[in-house]
């Protein structure tokens, strides 16, 4: 699962070297948008460019028996200079959660992914956290965060239950997270 800013590309047409990239990497690789995406648009089209890529909007992903579901997300509430207009976005990628939620099967294992972390203060809490309890999710993955002091402040560890997990690509010092 590749938590999203794939590519610098603006335009699908500009992305595609990246995309390609990816599809040539062994397995089945599962995309969700990030803030950087600007390229995407037309899930339909997307998916069917490559066998071998899913692009996940709206919809959950089964994987090895357990189903992938998320959104990008935003800002929330609880961050520090949220505005109206983040409160649209942010709205409509609550209801992109919770579509994808519902696309697994109620009794399914499911696994969350974002974009950008739940929360940005780990003292507080958003609708995204309440929709992965509700929905039972277990293990939440995201990335966006960057650089050491944004590490510092990312919410890591479990809460209400749930583990978050970090997986920004320099978080990870660009390795892969194997996920069980």
């Amino acid at each position: 699962v590749v938590a999203g800013d794939i590519s610098w590309g603006l335009k699908l047409q500009e992305a595609e070297y990246d995309l390609k990239w990816i599809d040539v990497l062994p397995g089945k690789k599962i995309i969700i948008k990030g803030n950087h995406d600007l390229w995407w648009s037309g899930i339909r089209k997307l998916n069917s460019m490559f066998d071998s890529i899913t692009f996940l909007q709206n919809d959950a992903c089964e994987a090895e028996g357990v189903w992938i579901c998320g959104t990008r997300g935003w800002l929330t509430p609880a961050d520090e200079g949220f505005t109206e207009a983040d409160r649209k976005i942010y709205d409509r990628e609550l209801l992109r959660l919770e579509a994808s939620l519902k696309a697994a099967p109620p009794d399914g294992e499911k696994l969350g992914f974002l974009h950008f972390p739940p929360v940005g203060n780990p003292q507080k809490f958003s609708g995204f956290m309440q929709l992965f309890e509700d929905y039972g999710v277990r293990n939440v993955y995201y990335g966006h965060i960057h650089g050491e002091e944004g590490f510092k402040s990312a919410i890591q560890g479990e809460f209400h239950g749930i583990g978050y997990n970090l997986i920004s690509a320099d978080y990870l010092n660009c390795s892969l997270l194997r996920i069980k």
